[in-house]
């Protein structure tokens, strides 16, 4: 059959703060997903080299570069998901978007690479 479900198993462990009790009726929120196309039975491409931002919080303008992976877009959200802008590379494989054209707050960037997707946070000040 054609698998289009993509499921995820947690095994959470009680601290000494309140995980809930796991069930379906719990609700998690996960920040910093990551996720590459890797082949079953692989272990090529399960280590995403992190893509660093800076400076961040900015006032004026955001860059986004990895020496090692090949950006090419880079979408920007609010917060509470709309779509600002996409952004493409410059020729030396980095991205630069101009955060002055935003109030101050959170913004997230999908990070769309040859290898996979990461999504940033984004601070403007």
């Amino acid at each position: 059959t054609d698998m289009n479900v993509l499921a995820f198993m947690f095994d959470f462990v009680a601290g000494s703060s309140n995980v809930g009790d796991g069930s379906a009726g719990s609700t998690f929120y996960f920040d910093e997903v990551k996720y590459a196309n890797v082949p079953l039975g692989s272990d090529e491409g399960l280590e995403l080299a992190p893509i660093s931002v800076y400076p961040n919080p900015a006032s004026d303008l955001w860059t986004l570069s990895n020496p090692t992976l090949t950006i090419t877009d880079v979408i920007v959200f609010s917060i509470d998901g709309k779509l600002l802008e996409k952004v493409e590379p410059k020729g030396d494989g980095t991205v630069d978007i101009d955060a002055s054209l935003y109030p101050a707050g959170i913004y997230l960037a999908k990070v769309i690479t040859t290898t996979g997707e990461e999504v940033l946070k984004l601070y403007k000040d």
